[in-house]
């Protein structure tokens, strides 16, 4: 029987990106949540360095910011994210049990610059960051067989003795899965206000590099439980040029 949640995330994309999500466990209870708004946003510096922001690859109407309105959320598990449909989408994906925003970056700039993807938290309540996955996916794409492809890719959680034990038992009976989450690094949160980072390396002049960000709650994790279900925290994805 589902049960409707209304845990609050406000992701600020620092880009900021405000979202409401759901958590739960996607092998017991589907939770659902309702997302406010998500406004992406270049910085300051990112823009005097000639990074430019755009939902399509064309870039025939580059943006500083986008925002949307309206999302509803359950958990799942890393097992049945849609990435075809992420990596597909241009800008966000509406679904029901995860929340992805797909992108392009062009270096609009006079030469090669790094771009240093800064993690953050804040106003953690009701210890929500527990049972979060943050996936941070460059130049992912399916092909017609459906084969995932992506040059580099990382999960972002929580180091507290739980982790994904048993997802990691549940994709051992599957080899093909298990293969697929093992090949993205796995970063464990520095501390409660900053999760870690994520480089999209030497983008050349002119040159675009697509990236997808993904968010649910892992049903697996024994962390996601039902006292979870009214906290909120902010997140904050922070676009920067590492000069």
């Amino acid at each position: 029987m589902k049960k409707l949640l209304k845990i609050s995330i406000i992701v600020l994309f620092a880009f900021l990106i405000q979202i409401l999500i759901g958590c739960g466990e996607d092998s017991k209870e589907q939770k659902a949540a309702t997302n406010e708004s998500v406004n992406i946003k270049l910085d300051d510096k990112a823009k005097s360095f000639g990074i430019k922001l755009s939902d399509n690859k064309d870039f025939s109407n580059p943006q500083d910011s986008f925002i949307e309105q309206r999302v509803e959320i359950s958990d799942t598990t890393f097992a049945n994210i849609k990435y075809k449909e992420a990596f597909n989408a241009n800008g966000k994906l509406q679904d029901h049990t995860f929340f992805a925003y797909t992108l392009f970056v062009k270096n609009g700039g006079n030469k090669a610059s790094t771009i240093e993807i800064d993690v953050d938290s804040g106003n953690v309540t009701r210890s929500c960051d527990k049972a979060i996955r943050i996936s941070i996916i460059e130049e992912g794409n399916v092909d017609d067989t459906n084969n995932i492809s992506f040059s580099k890719g990382a999960i972002f959680l929580k180091n507290d003795g739980h982790g994904d034990e048993i997802l990691i038992e549940k994709l051992n009976e599957e080899p093909e899965k298990k293969a697929f989450y093992d090949r993205f690094a796995k970063v464990f949160f520095t501390n409660d206000e900053h999760f870690g980072n994520f480089s999209i390396e030497n983008i050349g002049v002119n040159e675009i590099k697509k990236v997808t960000i993904i968010i649910w709650f892992e049903g697996w994790d024994l962390d996601d439980t039902n006292e979870i279900i009214t906290g909120q925290m902010e997140l904050s994805f922070v676009f920067s040029v590492n000069d």
